[in-house]
């Protein structure tokens, strides 16, 4: 695929995974989640599972605390139904 004069290389990273199948290896990692609320809104973001109590957290700068934490647990309705690995960084051309 070629954008602006430069070839971009187009890769699929991983498939979505459903929770109720496995969950996410190590705890604190980040990786994208699809999650739908109780209007049958869907979203994608990222998010990590909390160390051994099975709830999900997001990054969260705007809520960031005075010790620098930005983890806010994943809730107001919404569900997460699917993860999957993140994709490797971008490289500099």
């Amino acid at each position: 695929m070629e954008d602006a004069g430069y070839e971009v290389e187009v890769s699929s990273f991983g498939n979505w995974i459903p929770v109720q199948s496995r969950l996410p290896d190590a705890a604190g990692a980040p990786v994208l989640v699809t999650a739908v609320n109780r209007f049958n809104q869907n979203a994608v973001f990222i998010a990590f599972q909390g160390y051994g109590d099975f709830k999900w957290y997001t990054y969260d700068v705007t809520k960031m605390t005075r010790d620098g934490s930005t983890n806010n647990e994943v809730g107001n309705g919404w569900k997460i139904t699917h993860w999957m690995e993140m994709p490797e960084p971008a490289e500099e051309l």
